[in-house]
């Protein structure tokens, strides 16, 4: 038996927006916690790790969007998995560079498929992202290829970077904090 108290769910979320994005950062810190381990060896550095941590912090950006849109508009986010389309939709509501976000993968994904020099070029991959950490294949069987090494300390960094902005966005949504006003006395 042991000491360890359950954990209860909590019920003073502010409302179900702010309980999104609270799950976005455990989704975050997550990842950050198993590249941790992965560092330090106490977590192999394989193929199967790397993809979770890619699942997990590639949700943690959906969802964050997800909540960030629902807190601001009050109205219930989109049901899609798409980052371009939740991007464009966050830029909207939060435009500038104070507002702006850094993904732990490539931007691509935030960029609209159906522009560009080359439309309609990235859809497939769009589609398929959020479940391309998920499975080992898709809907039709065939094999998800990652082609790109995973460097688990650039992409902690770059977690890392991304769960400070998260930071920041969460303490002025929900305290009406500037981050800034943290480290500047005034």
């Amino acid at each position: 038996m042991s000491d360890i108290e359950p954990i209860q769910a909590p019920s003073d979320f502010k409302s179900e927006a702010s309980r999104m994005l609270w799950m976005s950062m455990a989704y975050v810190e997550s990842s950050l916690v198993l590249c941790d381990r992965m560092i330090e060896d106490d977590l192999y550095r394989e193929y199967t790790y790397t993809q979770v941590v890619l699942h997990l912090s590639r949700h943690a950006f959906e969802l964050f969007l997800k909540a960030v849109i629902w807190n601001r508009s009050g109205n219930v986010p989109p049901k899609t998995h798409r980052l371009d389309k939740l991007y464009r939709q966050y830029e909207a509501i939060f435009p500038g560079e104070k507002f702006s976000l850094d993904p732990p993968f490539t931007r691509q994904l935030l960029e609209n498929p159906d522009s560009g020099l080359f439309p309609n070029s990235l859809s497939s991959y769009h589609k398929s992202h959020d479940q391309r950490f998920r499975y080992s294949h898709d809907a039709l069987g065939a094999p998800f290829v990652d082609k790109e090494p995973f460097d688990v300390i650039a992409y902690r960094a770059s977690i890392f970077v991304f769960r400070t902005q998260m930071q920041g966005i969460l303490l002025k949504i929900e305290w009406d904090i500037d981050i800034k006003s943290l480290y500047h006395s005034p």
